[in-house]
Parts: structure tokens; sequence; C-alpha cells
């Protein structure tokens, strides 16, 4: 049990945080930016000294897992670099981002940032 707080709280402690104050992932020689927890989530892409990517031409999806079920959300374009999703619940565990980029597909896993009420 004290394990897995000490983990729990190194976690908190090492969150990277994006421009837009959402939490940051590598993902190849990208950065994906993650937040949002109301009806829909933003997602931005950067490079790794975090200048913000074009989303023309630019497609992917959210997977969100709640232990029993996946339900996949594509994203749409949002403003010239960002993209949103709709959140088909705010009772999810995890998420994955998927996004097909010209130069291959990346991907990143997300604990929820929604407050779990089941």
């Amino acid at each position: 049990m004290l394990v897995c707080l000490i983990c729990s709280h190194m976690e908190a402690q090492t969150r990277l945080v994006g421009p837009h104050q959402g939490t940051l992932k590598a993902a190849g020689k990208y950065m994906i930016e993650l937040f949002g927890c109301s009806d829909h989530m933003e997602i931005y892409v950067f490079t790794k000294d975090l200048q913000a990517t074009s989303n023309v031409g630019i497609t992917g999806e959210v997977q969100f897992f709640d232990g029993k079920n996946t339900v996949v959300a594509q994203l749409v374009l949002y403003g010239r670099d960002g993209f949103a999703a709709k959140l088909p619940t705010t009772e999810f565990d995890s998420c994955s981002v998927g996004i097909s980029m010209p130069d291959g597909r990346i991907t990143a896993e997300f604990p929820s940032e929604c407050p779990i009420n089941y």
C-alpha cells in the first residue's frame, strides 16, 4: 500500500505541463498535449522544442478505456494547430491518443483527469 502511495506521489510530481496547461507526453519525435474534462478534450502536437505543428491534413482518434469497454472518438480540427474530441463519458480510467502525422503515426497514453463517479 505504501509503495502505491509513493508511486502515485512521484507520478504527480513528474507530470509535464504543456503550453495550454495540459498534460504533455512524448510521442516519437513529437510531444502531445491533452486537457479537458467537460464535454470535449483538446489535443495539440508539438515538436520536441514545443513548436506548434499545423493540423492541416492530420487525422487521429482518442480511445477511452474504463476497464471493461473501449470507446473511440475521432479528432476534429480545432483552430490552426489543435484538435478536439468529444468525450463519450467522463467515467474512464485512461485514454490513448493516436495521430497520423505526415511522417508516421504517433501515440501517447494518458490517465484520466476527470473525476470518476462510478
